[in-house]
């Protein structure tokens, strides 16, 4: 009769220490992302994009030295910008109607994204959703882009065509290049888009590595 011979148990896994700071790290994303989203959203209420006070013959129904800005919210819904200085009186004729514009889709869309994504984070629970936030986060950012070339397109357009219909000079492109400009709010949501997007990004491929 043989013995058997007896074939030793496999070893445990061996715990490595970066792992568990990654995962770690990771889960301090998952935490994060629904308050940086939720800046993202207040911050819609800062200037998103101006029209430069050294408008030849002034914009709108302001009139001349005077800058417009637009806020987020405006470009989202529709409506008039801040003007500054706000005393101005009005030219004989002239009406706020002239400083208005429509909702811009693409701004819409950036923001219906951007809730989409916060949804997403708050309720991913257990099973986090950090890929599709970082898809959504990078999604909006895009689409804001294309919010604010469409508006500075359609503003620029207004004003090129305000001054030939006024007998003004053609100006030179880079004149007429920095007639509308964004401002610090784009810069802010885009930001922190990008980083909620490049978080999420890392987040979610260390979780793929971590369960291969």
């Amino acid at each position: 009769m043989t013995r058997g011979v007896a074939i030793p148990a496999p070893a445990p896994p061996v715990a490595r220490p970066e792992a568990g700071r990654l995962a770690r790290a990771a889960r301090a994303v998952q935490r994060a992302t629904p308050w940086l989203l939720g800046i993202t959203l207040l911050a819609f209420v800062l200037p998103f994009a101006s029209v430069s006070c050294t408008t030849p013959a002034g914009y709108g129904s302001a009139g001349g030295g005077v800058t417009a800005t637009y806020a987020g919210l405006t470009l989202v819904t529709g409506g008039e910008p801040a003007i500054d200085p706000a005393d101005r009186p009005l030219p004989a004729g002239a009406t706020r109607d002239d400083d208005r514009v429509g909702p811009q889709p693409a701004a819409a869309a950036a923001l219906a994204l951007i809730v989409a994504a916060l949804v997403l984070a708050v309720t991913g629970g257990a099973r986090p959703r950090s890929l599709a936030v970082a898809v959504l986060a990078t999604g909006a950012a895009a689409l804001l882009g294309v919010a604010l070339v469409e508006f500075d397109r359609l503003r620029t357009g207004r004003i090129v065509a305000r001054l030939a219909a006024l007998g003004v000079a053609p100006r030179p492109p880079e004149e007429v290049a920095a007639f509308v400009q964004p401002d610090r709010g784009f810069w802010v949501v885009v930001a922190l888009l990008l980083a909620t997007a490049a978080l999420n990004l890392w987040a979610a491929v260390v979780r793929r590595e971590r369960r291969a």
